[in-house]
């Protein structure tokens, strides 16, 4: 009778190992793991997918399995345990009236510390550490118990949900899987530091997030920059331009005023065009164009490139609140936003890093970021580049004069007129 008291308890411990697991495996183990799973070909992934997509119903019969194992373990396990210990209990020192107290406390000690140890710390951790592999070998056991106790399980549940609806807990309420971008971001940091993903690919995503911040304004050619071409002006002329602006798309306007924008002219149009049309040169730019997207330089940078794919267009205008035009925005300068610069010719305009916490920065850099390379908070809703920040914070300034800002000194270099075209930051020395 003892050995089968014996084997009992183990059985049972183990069984409290079994239920412990299958519960911390469904609630660990993340819907996205279940759809690779699925996706691997495991014969097992399906029982996985039913018992983590009715997660209340299985926890259900991992509760129950738990506790009536461990009402078991208390009926035999205090008694059993002291069998074992008897020999100990033999060669202690005990005195009479107190030894029967004594040994059946550290019966119980012993039988609680082996099944809390054996039967939950131990399953919970392995568990937690491999859902996948945990999952997959208690799901179908776990099923099978589940439909084996259905009687049990269903008024466990019904009477849970009763309990779950005087807090206004509605009984088929959908548990949330998704995840915000904010958790995203947090699990691809973590990631980042594991080295599970590479320096490169964190960089690409973290600029895909900028999308949904920055505004066009932000990125957009400034409208003092943009070189534009007249609808009646010939093909030779816009040639003779091209030898001088050599861009892969004009702004066609109307008396050379850029806010009567008449449409976009596409430097590749003229170039297929002259394959079959002699007379291309004497045509006029209005009868190559076609009509421009124009967007509100507000609109988010996520916003624009949906835009620009429904549309399919590479080109827009970027328009202020008065239907004027502020300046232009491509496709290019969208992807630079995720990818760093395009071009890599052209050095000009470029963040120069001269020493540490020493640059050069052009006027019409981005204020997020400068923000994003000296770690400051410039930015604002009133104004979108370091030269605005700069006129916005002194607007009487010259060059040679500074600003000292969030720990930096800001020096403006060069102006043309009133634009601010280079200023040279550095950080200041703390006394």
């Amino acid at each position: 009778m003892d050995i089968i008291n014996s084997i009992l308890v183990i059985v049972l411990i183990l069984i409290t190992g079994f239920f412990v697991a299958a519960e911390f495996a469904i609630v660990a183990l993340k819907p996205t793991k279940v759809r690779e799973l699925e996706e691997s070909g495991n014969k097992n992934a399906k029982y996985v997918k039913i018992i983590t997509s009715r997660m209340n119903d299985y926890l259900a019969a991992c509760q129950l399995g738990n506790t009536l194992a461990a009402l078991a373990i208390g009926w035999l396990g205090e008694a059993t345990m002291h069998k074992w210990l008897q020999p100990l209990f033999d060669i202690l020192p005990l005195n009479a009236t107190i030894e029967r107290p004594v040994t059946v406390a550290i019966s119980f000690l012993m039988i609680t510390y082996v099944n809390v140890v054996v039967g939950e710390l131990a399953p919970k951790t392995l568990s937690i550490q491999a859902a996948d592999k945990t999952a997959l070998f208690v799901a179908r056991p776990l099923i099978i118990w589940y439909y084996a106790m259905y009687p049990f399980n269903w008024l466990l549940n019904e009477s849970a949900n009763m309990i779950a609806r005087l807090f206004g807990v509605k009984r088929n309420a959908e548990i949330d899987n998704g995840v915000t971008p904010t958790e995203l971001k947090i699990i691809l940091n973590d990631s980042y530091r594991q080295g599970i993903v590479n320096p490169m690919e964190y960089q690409y995503v973290q600029n895909i997030f900028k999308l949904d911040d920055l505004q066009v304004q932000e990125i957009m050619i400034p409208r003092k920059e943009v070189e534009a071409i007249n609808a009646e002006q010939t093909i030779q002329e816009l040639i003779e331009m091209f030898k001088i602006h050599p861009f892969d798309n004009y702004l066609v306007v109307s008396n050379n005023d850029k806010d009567d924008v008449q449409g976009i002219l596409h430097a590749k149009t003229i170039i297929s065009q002259m394959a079959n049309d002699q007379n291309i040169f004497e045509r006029t730019v209005a009868s190559l164009m076609i009509d421009a997207m124009k967007i509100f330089e507000g609109t988010h940078l996520q916003d624009v490139l949906q835009q620009m794919r429904q549309q399919q267009q590479n080109f827009a205008v970027v328009t202020d609140e008065y239907g004027g035009t502020s300046g232009i925005v491509t496709l290019e300068d969208i992807l630079e936003v995720i990818v760093g610069d395009l071009d890599g010719l052209n050095e000009a305009g470029q963040i120069r890093h001269l020493a540490p916490d020493h640059y050069m920065i052009p006027g019409d850099t981005s204020l997020s970021e400068v923000d994003e390379l000296l770690n400051t908070e410039l930015a604002n809703h009133l104004v979108y580049t370091l030269a605005g920040w700069v006129l916005y914070t002194n607007f009487a300034i010259t060059e040679g004069e500074s600003i000292v800002e969030d720990g930096y000194q800001f020096t403006v270099v060069s102006m043309s007129q009133q634009a601010i075209q280079l200023v040279e930051v550095k950080k200041v020395k703390k006394h």
